[in-house]
């Protein structure tokens, strides 16, 4: 992630965790700006579609899905100017990978390219795991746009619930965002410009270092992955949250224990280490390294992370 947007995107975190006591919901986000065109013509016009959505919300909660309309197979221009695909009708099918009990399909009309729809998937644990998000349009036979073939699209979704115990970090807008829990206190939020994440938590290898005393959460050890996106790999933001019943120490006297297989500068300095407790940040820090740490008015506790391309396993204790 750019600096710069780095920069926004804490700041405006920053500002929301500190009155969050509870679990605060993600921010779906929007399509970008793009050029009018007309979809191409070969074998017969083809329109393109493309969806905008956050990859993990929190059932319960409502967030926003785009889905655009373009002209071309590489979806860089948006059909504004097509007569039939910048208001065409757009259908949105969510499906969940393992048949549960919800599914759903939605109805939206394009408005000069792009349809915008307003999606909650049910609260409780029934309803969540993976879902598909598949976007298709379709004028249907005796429209004077019957003839436009519009070339489908999907997106995965992982949607979870989250106590009302447990903060949370939010997703922000415009950003590839994963969250996940470990069910037993912690939580977390990775952030990055683009690409896709993995996470679990789980408990402590002792081999692994940084065992002495082991985690706050039992289960709170956190490994991810990061898959990264067309423009390649991009540095990552990991919001770590606590709940207050895991808090048990002045906030200042956690330690993010960070293992991983490419070598790091440790607190305190001195040589490179595979495992051991991360530095604060310093200016034009490229990490690893500890962006914040902040307790807000309720006592939960967040660890703000900046995190190079390699995916390790981290943990505050």
């Amino acid at each position: 992630m750019h600096r710069a947007h780095i920069r926004r995107v804490l700041a405006a975190l920053l500002a929301s965790l500190a009155i969050a006591a509870t679990a605060i919901p993600p921010i779906g986000g929007l399509a970008g700006a793009a050029t009018g065109a007309n979809c191409s013509a070969g074998d017969g016009i083809v329109c393109y579609l493309d969806i905008t959505a956050p990859q993990s919300v929190l059932t319960g909660v409502p967030f926003t899905v785009t889905v655009s309309v373009y002209a071309d197979f590489d979806r860089t221009a948006v059909a504004k100017g097509d007569p039939c695909g910048s208001d065409a009708p757009i259908r949105l099918e969510i499906e969940n990978e393992f048949e549960g009990p919800y599914e759903a399909t939605l109805f939206a009309t394009a408005m000069s390219g792009v349809a915008t729809f307003q999606v909650t998937i049910p609260a409780g644990t029934a309803n969540d795991g993976l879902y598909t998000l598949g976007a298709f349009g379709d004028y249907g036979e005796g429209s004077d746009c019957g003839f436009v073939f519009f070339d489908p699209a999907s997106a995965p979704l992982m949607a979870v619930t989250v106590p009302a115990t447990q903060p949370i970090a939010p997703c922000p807008e415009d950003v590839s965002c994963k969250q996940v829990l470990s069910g037993t206190g912690s939580a977390a939020t990775l952030i990055a410009e683009q690409g896709t994440f993995t996470a679990t938590f789980g408990t402590l290898v002792v081999a692994d270092g940084c065992a002495d005393g082991g985690p706050a959460d039992p289960n709170g050890v956190l490994t991810f992955d990061y898959a990264p996106g067309p423009d390649g790999s991009f540095p990552k933001t990991i919001i770590l949250a606590l709940s207050r019943e895991r808090v048990t120490k002045g906030i200042g006297q956690f330690k993010i224990c960070w293992h991983s297989i490419n070598a790091f500068t440790p607190l305190g300095g001195g040589p490179q280490v595979l495992t051991g407790y991360l530095p604060a940040c310093k200016k034009n820090d490229l990490g690893p390294c500890v962006l914040f740490q902040k307790a807000n008015q309720h006592n939960t506790g967040f660890f703000g992370i900046l995190a190079p391309e390699i995916d390790p396993k981290a943990y505050p204790k």
